[in-house]
C-alpha cells in the first residue's frame, strides 16, 4: 500500500517563522521524528520498549524530543499493549522529572546559560513563578501546557518545591497525558 509523508511545505515554514525560534524547530525536529518513526512502524520494525524508556526519562531533564514520537506509532501497531506503554512511558518520564528536580534544586546556576541559550529562559520562569504560586497544580498542568516538561522540572527543583507533591503531581499529570 501506497502511504503518503508529510514533506515540510513553504507554508510550514513561514507558520513556523511566527513562533519562537525554540518552539519553531522543535515542532519540526517532532514532525520529522514522527514521520520517521512511523515509516519504521510501517515497515514493520518497531522500537523496543528500552528505547521508548529511555527517550522518556531524558526528554524530562534535558533531551530535547518527547517520547510522543515513539509511544504513538507503537500503540498503533500494536493497541493492545497501550496501558502498558502509556504506564512505561509515565513512570520512566517521573523518574526523568526527577532527575530535572535535582538539577534545579542543585545546580540552577550552572544550567541558567543553557536555558537562556536554547530560547527556554522566558518559560523557565513562569513555570518558577507557577511553582510559587499554584505549587502541585503547576506540575499537574505541564504535561498540557506547551512549555516542554523539563523546563517544569529544573524549575520545581530550583524553586525548591516539596518533592512528594512534585512527584504525585507529575505521576497524575503525566499519567494522564500518556
Amino acid at each position: 500500500p501506497s502511504h503518503s509523508r508529510h514533506r515540510v511545505t513553504a507554508a510550514d515554514l513561514e507558520a513556523s517563522q511566527r513562533l519562537p525560534p525554540a518552539l519553531a524547530g522543535q515542532l519540526i525536529v517532532f514532525e520529522t521524528l514522527s514521520a520517521l518513526a512511523y515509516a519504521f512502524v510501517l515497515r514493520g520494525h518497531m522500537p523496543q520498549a528500552e528505547t521508548l524508556a529511555g527517550v522518556s526519562f531524558t526528554e524530562s531533564s534535558f533531551f530535547p524530543i518527547p517520547p510522543d514520537v515513539l509511544l504513538a506509532p507503537m500503540t498503533l501497531a500494536r493497541p493492545e499493549r497501550w496501558w502498558r506503554l502509556a504506564a512505561l512511558t509515565t513512570v520512566t518520564s517521573v523518574l526523568g522529572g526527577l532527575l530535572g528536580y535535582l538539577i534545579g534544586f542543585v545546580a540552577i546556576e550552572a544550567v541558567t546559560p543553557m536555558l537562556r541559550r536554547v530560547g527556554y529562559w522566558g518559560h523557565f520562569q513562569t513555570a518558577h513563578a507557577w511553582f510559587e504560586r499554584y505549587g502541585f497544580w503547576a506540575i499537574f498542568a505541564a504535561g498540557f501546557t506547551p512549555i516542554p516538561y523539563k523546563v517544569f522540572t529544573i524549575a520545581a527543583g530550583a524553586a525548591h518545591m516539596a518533592l512528594l507533591p512534585f512527584t504525585l503531581g507529575s505521576l497524575v499529570g503525566r499519567g494522564a497525558r500518556y
